[in-house]
């Protein structure tokens, strides 16, 4: 059901409440709240990447955002493979934590993911096929917005950087 003005206020408040690295910060996470409420009915969906030192709290702030958009499950160890399994042509949003490539194989893994996310920031009705041992393509249609945790941003692209808002957490 729709919050009242009060009920959404009153979560904007909290948002505002917590040790953002700049103080504006929270206007980031309640407007890709916002977003999420809509799936991809938008042309163009920014993403979020949440950052910020070990015990900033960012899971806690994941477990708030999840628990006010439709289908909000966290996920950690993702691949680009199972985002496209899980979705299939979905725009339900996905809320990523530990996203930090801390080896060479994670820094791989995240690249295909950020790569996928890349794609899903504009609508332009198109699909993405993927090859498959029996000889079937499968068709994927993917238009959902992304929040990432991680201690640290990994934006490898000059166009990853122009799709995402970085809100770095102090520490408590």
């Amino acid at each position: 059901n729709p919050l009242s003005d009060a009920e959404s206020k009153s979560i904007i408040e909290v948002f505002k409440k917590l040790n953002y690295k700049n103080k504006s910060d929270y206007i980031y996470l309640c407007a890709w709240i916002a977003q999420a409420q809509i799936f991809g009915a938008l042309d163009w969906r920014f993403q979020m990447w949440i950052t910020g030192p070990r015990g900033s709290g960012k899971t806690e702030i994941l477990k708030m955002i999840s628990s006010l958009v439709f289908s909000g499950e966290i996920y950690q160890s993702v691949t680009s493979a199972s985002i496209r399994q899980h979705l299939k042509s979905n725009s339900v949003p996905m809320i990523i934590d530990e996203a930090e490539p801390n080896n060479f194989e994670s820094k791989r893994r995240m690249d295909s993911v950020i790569e996928l996310i890349r794609q899903c920031s504009s609508r332009m009705n198109t699909k993405s096929l993927r090859g498959t041992a029996s000889g079937d393509a499968l068709e994927y249609n993917i238009n959902s917005c992304f929040m990432l945790s991680s201690i640290q941003s990994y934006l490898p692209t000059m166009a990853d950087h122009s799709r995402f808002f970085e809100v770095e957490m102090m520490a408590n």
